[in-house]
């Protein structure tokens, strides 16, 4: 498995290079940067993305990194300015949910997943209810 994320890595690299400012590269760059764990870059590539556009699924994509990283403040701000720009997205809605699970907000975070799945049901039913499940057997 480390072969092919090591293959992707140096695919998206290579693209990079001839096009550094290509959002769908830059997109890729970060999300094999994720998967291998290596954060750090993962942050570094998404920021550089919103730097240059602004994009709710990124900025889902950094709020994710940065609570991995630990910084929960950083993230939880970006993820509530992203609410801001598309309130009724659901995975925006998702991940302040997360957020809040790891508050103790339980309450308020399964109000999230519920209002997910109501405003955006194709994107967010599936992983809403995954998360509810989850609460309701906690």
């Amino acid at each position: 498995m480390a072969e092919k994320f090591d293959e992707a890595l140096e695919k998206a690299q290579r693209a990079r290079r001839g096009a550094p400012k290509d959002l769908q590269v830059l997109q890729e760059l970060g999300l094999i940067y994720a998967q291998m764990n290596r954060l750090e870059e993962a942050r570094s590539v998404f920021e550089e993305y919103l730097n240059l556009k602004q994009n709710v699924n990124v900025s889902i994509l950094l709020a994710n990194v940065l609570r991995r990283m630990g910084r929960i403040d950083e993230g939880r701000a970006l993820i509530e300015k992203a609410r801001h720009q598309e309130p009724d997205h659901g995975g925006v809605l998702i991940t302040l949910g997360d957020f809040l699970v790891e508050a103790g907000r339980l309450g308020e975070a399964l109000l999230l997943y519920q209002r997910a799945k109501e405003v955006d049901p194709y994107r967010a039913s599936e992983t809403a209810n995954q998360r509810i499940v989850e609460l309701r057997t906690q």
